[in-house]
């Protein structure tokens, strides 16, 4: 039941924006807390440069499901021969209903990523995924973090260039934030 996104290399290079202005601008007090796993591996070996303060980038807010288990369970259920859930299907709103993020801590993501000057996508159907544009000054504000920019030799001789932060992400530990992409 979980879903995977596939992005851009740039996206998935992105993973791992931090936050503090976030914090500083919600309504309720939560500890920030370092999405730990959320910088790429080898960076530091790889050659950057301060990314374009006023370079456009886009971002996406991954929340934890809060009944992971139960949701699991229930998917292994429906495909196990023989169990009364077997063959029988949730459509999308009965998904979201029953083990999609709470309304109340999605729109908590969504006030502080405009709090910190980022433009917000209307979220996913089960909450668990916020996307948000801005500048890379606002982006590095939101999250506490500095964006870098890096070129890689890719396949047939083409650069990749991406975007990536140094530094894990911070973030409001009562929302359950699971990855920054």
């Amino acid at each position: 039941m979980k879903r995977i996104a596939i992005g851009t290399a740039t996206a998935v290079i992105a993973s791992g924006l931090a936050v503090s202005a976030i914090g500083a601008s919600a309504t309720t007090a939560s500890p920030m807390v370092r999405i730990s796993g959320n910088v790429l591996p080898s960076l530091s070996r790889l050659a950057s440069t301060p990314a374009n303060p006023g370079q456009q980038m886009t971002i996406g807010v991954a929340l934890a499901h809060p009944h992971d288990a139960a949701e699991q369970a229930l998917v292994n259920r429906m495909y196990t021969p023989g169990t009364a859930d077997f063959g029988h299907y949730l459509t999308a709103d009965q998904v979201a209903a029953r083990f999609g993020v709470p309304k109340a801590r999605t729109n908590d993501i969504v006030r502080r990523l405009r709090a910190a000057g980022l433009t917000v996508a209307t979220p996913d159907a089960f909450g668990d995924y916020v996307s948000a544009t801005g500048t890379v000054a606002a982006v590095e504000r939101a999250f506490g973090v500095q964006e870098r920019s890096y070129a890689v030799r890719g396949p047939h001789g083409m650069t990749l260039r991406f975007l990536a932060n140094t530094t894990a992400p911070r973030v409001p530990a009562a929302d359950h934030v699971t990855t920054v992409v």
